[in-house]
């Protein structure tokens, strides 16, 4: 112990301090928000509930004009006869496996005991990923202790972590588990990162993405290990919850597709663009902009146009792979905007994987373009810029634009870097793309 001391106060051990510095997070906000209801672990809970009472068919229920808000009336009914609030548990969208597999729990820890021990594990977690994704890039310009610093104050001040950390959102684990595939797999553990990325993806689907970089990659035993992951975790679920029971999840998904949802915490392009459409045509709101809300009259190019971006993103990732053989890095960065920008929902919390991979930058750009793409990004999705500008959201919904563009902006700017410009700077020194990961 006093070993260990020794190497960190010398700083001869940066694991070590980012394992000091988790820790202090984990008890500060462990603290902090001890009680704290947080309303989307709060739908986890209530699906295990529904489990335990013997009535799993509600687990799925929505609110007709929400999708995504408002609780369900049989929901309602279950977390009142349970003496909790009945109007701030969020409709349940997760794999029925985890829902059956926390039912027993419900038993034995309250509601606040659940959410108390969840945001302890998960600050933790959180506040370890600027670590991971160091390890990750393994820039050459920037020095461990910087980035953990720089790290450390974007969990502060960032609108992604910070929305994660407010709601205790399951996000945070399945990108901790999706990061640690991907620094498995650049240390050439292929099976680790398969089973890994296949866990990840049966906590929630996006993750099943990273599915095509094992595949570009040709690293057929990481593919094969995501899969028989992905497809055991499948088949268990499909024992405890049925088929009718996963085939309402898919439903509930294909509705949510079919929306617009509008709200400050959404930064999905689909929602820029039906606003910007308002704005230039003067059309009235029809739904207020100061909540959440879905709606259904956008025009159906609205709706295809990020469908065909990121299939357009996929292709491009596909061919820039293999023309100049990217990094696990820089791949998986690219995938992940591409994910949290189009996917059908993009909650500021989707993004915790993208920013995560931020050190990704250095290997890519030069130091003073990498540094301005930080400072930009820890500005421009800000709680303080959030906040000001929510202010405005009248009649527009203003506040997400900034963070908005500046994803997409990187987004865009990554895509045509990695086809120009093919060469990385990683700890190994400056090599062609086709890295020691």
């Amino acid at each position: 112990m006093t070993e260990f001391w020794r190497r960190v106060l010398t700083g001869n051990d940066w694991l070590g301090l980012a394992l000091i510095g988790a820790f202090a997070h984990m008890c500060y906000i462990t603290l902090l928000l001890k009680g704290y209801f947080a309303t989307d672990l709060s739908a986890f809970y209530a699906a295990g509930l529904a489990i335990a009472n013997g009535t799993p068919d509600i687990m799925f229920d929505t609110v007709p004009t929400g999708l995504v808000i408002g609780t369900p009336e049989r929901i309602q009914s279950l977390m009142a006869d349970a003496g909790l609030p009945i109007d701030q548990t969020p409709p349940y969208l997760y794999p029925p496996i985890w829902a059956y597999l926390l039912a027993p729990l419900t038993r034995v820890l309250s509601i606040h005991t659940f959410f108390d021990v969840m945001m302890g594990v998960q600050s933790f977690m959180l506040a370890m990923m600027p670590w991971i994704g160091y390890r990750i890039a393994r820039p050459r310009t920037l020095k461990a202790p910087i980035w953990l610093l720089c790290g450390f104050f974007l969990l502060f001040v960032s609108t992604t972590n910070l929305t994660a950390v407010a709601q205790n959102q399951l996000q945070i684990t399945v990108t901790f588990i999706t990061m640690l595939g991907l620094l498995a797999l650049t240390r050439g553990k292929s099976k680790t990162a398969g089973v890994l990325i296949g866990v990840a993806a049966a906590l929630k689907i996006a993750p099943a993405a990273f599915g095509l970089l094992l595949l570009i990659r040709r690293d057929w035993r990481a593919l094969a290990a995501m899969a028989v992951t992905g497809l055991g975790l499948l088949a268990i679920s499909l024992m405890f919850g049925g088929l009718p029971l996963h085939l309402t999840m898919l439903e509930r998904l294909q509705d949510i597709n079919a929306a617009t949802i509008l709200s400050r915490a959404n930064l999905s392009p689909e929602m820029v663009l039906y606003e910007l459409r308002r704005v230039v045509l003067s059309i009235p709101p029809n739904v207020t902009r100061m909540g959440t809300s879905a709606v259904f009259d956008a025009p159906a190019w609205i709706q295809i146009l990020p469908k065909l971006c990121v299939l357009g993103a996929l292709i491009w990732i596909v061919i820039i792979h293999l023309r100049h053989h990217t990094t696990v890095g820089l791949d998986a960065l690219v995938l992940s905007l591409a994910v949290a920008l189009f996917g059908p929902l993009s909650w500021m919390h989707y993004f915790v994987l993208p920013l995560a991979l931020t050190p990704i930058l250095f290997t890519v750009f030069t130091p003073r373009t990498s540094w301005l793409w930080v400072i930009a990004g820890g500005f421009l999705t800000s709680v303080a810029l959030t906040v000001r500008l929510s202010d405005l959201n009248q009649d527009v919904m203003w506040s997400p634009m900034p963070a908005t563009g500046y994803y997409l902006a990187l987004f865009v700017a990554l895509l045509i870097h990695a086809a120009v410009m093919p060469r990385c700077k990683t700890a190994n020194g400056e090599i062609s793309a086709i890295s020691a990961t």
